[in-house]
C-alpha cells in the first residue's frame, strides 16, 4: 500500500548471501592459487582444519547463533542481526561479548537439553583451539571474506546433518 513504511514486514536476505559467498570463494581461491598457497584453498564444504583465523571466527559466530536459537528459539533480532557486521570487521571487540552471552544460553541448554549442551560445548572448544590465544583487532577485506565463508559453511553444516539423518 502506498505510504506504508512498516519495515517489520520487509525480510532482508540472510547474512551472508549465498551468491555473494560463492563469488567470494572463487575470488579467494584464485588469489591463493596465484600465490601458491594451495593449503589455504576454500573447499565446497566446511573445512574444520582451515588455518585461517578469520574463517574459524566466522564458524564461531555461526555456532553462537545456533546456540542462541537452540536455547531461546526465534528471537527476531538475534546475535547475527546485531553483531555480524561488527564481528566480521572488528572481531576482538565483539567476540568476547558473544562468548559471555553464549554462556547464558548454554546454561539454559544444560538444564533443558544436556546432549545439545555437550555437543555445542565441544564444538566451541574445537573452534577456539584453532583460533588460538588472541583475535586481531580488525580483519582485512580478504579476511572478512574468509569470515563470511566460515560462517556460511558452519551454518550449512547444520542442515547437511539433518538431511543425512532423515
Amino acid at each position: 500500500m502506498y505510504g506504508d513504511n512498516d519495515d517489520s514486514k520487509k525480510k532482508s536476505a540472510p547474512i551472508p548471501d549465498l551468491t555473494a559467498c560463492q563469488i567470494l570463494k572463487a575470488w579467494l581461491n584464485r588469489k591463493y592459487r596465484n600465490q601458491n598457497k594451495e593449503e589455504s584453498l576454500i573447499m565446497d564444504k566446511l573445512n574444520v582444519d582451515s588455518p585461517s583465523v578469520a574463517y574459524q571466527t566466522g564458524r564461531l559466530m555461526a555456532v553462537y547463533a545456533l546456540i542462541q536459537n537452540a536455547a531461546l528459539g526465534d528471537v527476531g533480532a538475534g546475535v547475527v542481526e546485531r553483531y555480524y557486521t561488527s564481528a566480521c570487521s572488528s572481531p576482538a571487540l565483539v567476540m568476547g561479548k558473544l562468548a559471555t552471552m553464549s554462556q547464558y544460553h548454554l546454561s539454559k541448554l544444560k538444564s533443558d537439553k544436556p546432549g545439545m549442551y555437550t555437543n555445542y560445548n565441544k564444538l566451541l572448544e574445537e573452534i577456539t583451539v584453532k583460533i588460538g590465544t588472541s583475535l586481531p583487532k580488525t580483519f582485512t577485506l580478504e579476511q572478512q571474506s574468509e569470515f563470511a565463508l566460515g560462517y556460511y559453511f558452519q551454518r550449512s553444516q547444520r542442515f547437511t546433518k539433518k538431511e543425512t539423518e532423515e
